[in-house]
């Protein structure tokens, strides 16, 4: 930024409403940073609901999808595939589960398979729980629209 440049913002809402909308959601979603996520993607409340409805779309069946990489050898994409969870939990700001892949990594990097085994079970319940909080959010805002 140079000198006497505003600073960028995107705004699509003003920012008060905003920030009762986030305080309102952040209370029945705990698992979720919904403020720190929405500044982390530079979206609005509606825009962050569909991009956590993405992450979970994306990311349901990694438990299945690591235990064939991993049946066949493919070590280097179970890594990759790992690594790209953790960021992409981290980018929603889905604490829980960025801890559980950062757990999840170090178990595959250790060869530990038990302990990968004991991992995946959770993670499947934090995405499920990522995949109804995001369908919470949009029926509440929907609800919201319309009255």
């Amino acid at each position: 930024m140079r000198k006497n440049e505003p600073p960028l913002q995107q705004v699509t809402q003003p920012p008060s409403e905003c920030q009762e909308r986030q305080d309102a959601f952040s209370g029945f979603l705990p698992k979720l940073n919904v403020k720190d996520g929405m500044d982390r993607l530079g979206a609005d409340l509606e825009i962050y609901a569909s991009i956590l409805q993405a992450y979970f779309n994306q990311y349901r069946d990694i438990s299945q999808n690591l235990k064939a990489l991993l049946k066949a050898g493919k070590d280097e994409e179970v890594f990759r595939e790992i690594h790209t969870l953790k960021g992409a939990s981290g980018n929603v700001s889905a604490s829980t589960l960025t801890q559980i892949s950062m757990d999840l990594e170090e178990a595959f990097i250790n060869k530990d398979l038990d302990k990968m085994d004991s991992i995946l079970p959770i993670i499947e319940t934090e995405l499920e729980y990522i995949g109804v909080a995001a369908n919470q959010l949009k029926a509440t805002m929907s609800r919201q629209h319309n009255s």
